[in-house]
């Protein structure tokens, strides 16, 4: 997928900004605070509906003023899209694809294909299960149309039941026909996890060891039933939900299920998010992102937009490796920097763009 040209009104510090991207490498050079980053959310959300910061939208929008907007241009396996997506501080939002009003945002990730890297993603590696979780969520989103359907109806019947088991009088029939739709929707979502992390096994494996040689790194999916074996996880399920029923009905939640999984990393053997350094979790966590990366385009079919703040990659002595040798998936790429640099001559020419005060130039 190729952005070709997308605009701001009202994002952040930036009042108005079109800017036409080469299809190759783009670079945003500006001072901190001067908008660089925000140039970057911007064409984030344009792509994917969302900031790639755990934030409230309300933020998003230039201080005083009560709308924001951001249109794009783009190019995909099925040729040339507009896209308009516009919100507001009452949470509102509108999203035209080629100028149809589209009711669910959520179409956007059928014809976009891009992943961020940011400071912020350090969670993946040294925060919650839920960064995890929202990692694999919104890559295999990306990847899987029936992904999303199976997330959405999964998280509809799991807040029914959640609800359910606050009141005062609960039963257990009726927690028996929750149960069922989550297995049937639990099915899916665990199978398409458990295809990324066997690909995540291998390759994770191969792009951590471009930063730390042969220091052994593994990343395993963690359950609360059986994952084992994929033709058995609904019995499984169904056999876990029925063990803990009592309790699940004794604590008033729901305890069993994908909503409750997550990602084991480890660093020859040991838990890398409790006894990690900062820069091994760094490394374990691009390792991360450029997996998902190539696993995007080897499903779509298409290169994602990689979007990049140079800042996370300033890695020290042995592990200084610059992020764009890393994948061979490697096409379009906006990146902002606090200063310039070089890039592999086999990338190709570079466009750069200066932001001051949230005016943005090219440089000629």
């Amino acid at each position: 997928m190729i952005v070709k040209s997308f605009e701001i009104e009202n994002f952040r510090n930036i009042a108005d900004a079109a800017i036409d991207l080469d299809s190759k490498i783009n670079l945003v050079v500006g001072n901190n605070a001067s908008g660089k980053t925000s140039i970057l959310e911007a064409l984030f959300f344009l792509l994917s509906g969302r900031s790639f910061r755990s934030i409230k939208e309300s933020v998003l929008i230039s201080e005083g003023l009560e709308h924001s907007r951001l249109r794009g241009m783009i190019e995909n396996n099925e040729g040339e899209h507009e896209i308009e997506i516009g919100f507001d501080r009452m949470g509102k939002k509108r999203l035209y694809i080629d100028e149809i009003r589209e009711q669910k945002i959520s179409r956007l990730l059928e014809f976009s294909a891009v992943i961020s890297v940011v400071p912020d993603d350090i969670e993946l590696t040294a925060g919650s299960p839920e960064s995890r979780r929202r990692f694999l969520d919104s890559l295999l989103s990306h990847c899987y149309p029936s992904y999303l359907s199976s997330l959405f109806y999964y998280n509809k019947v799991l807040k029914q039941k959640n609800a359910y088991l606050k009141e005062d009088t609960v039963d257990r029939k009726q927690l028996s026909v929750w149960n069922k739709q989550l297995i049937d929707y639990a099915v899916e979502i665990v199978n398409r996890r458990l295809q990324f992390l066997n690909y995540l096994t291998g390759r994770g494996e191969e792009i951590y060891g471009e930063f730390f040689g042969a220091e052994e790194v593994s990343y395993s999916y963690r359950s609360n039933f059986p994952v084992e074996n994929q033709a058995e996880i609904a019995s499984g399920l169904k056999e876990q939900l029925s063990h803990k029923l009592q309790r699940e009905i004794r604590i008033r939640q729901s305890i069993i299920g994908p909503h409750r999984d997550d990602i084991d990393i480890k660093i020859k053997g040991i838990s890398l998010r409790d006894y990690g350094s900062r820069g091994q979790q760094r490394c374990a966590m691009l390792a991360m992102k450029f997996a998902a990366f190539e696993f995007m385009e080897k499903i779509r079919g298409e290169k994602p937009l990689l979007i990049l703040d140079e800042a996370i990659s300033e890695l020290d002595g042995i592990r200084s490796v610059n992020l764009l040798e890393i994948s061979k998936s490697i096409g379009q790429v906006l990146m902002a920097s606090a200063h310039e640099f070089d890039i592999p001559a086999d990338l190709g020419e570079i466009k750069k763009f200066t932001i001051t005060d949230g005016v943005i130039s090219v440089v000629d």
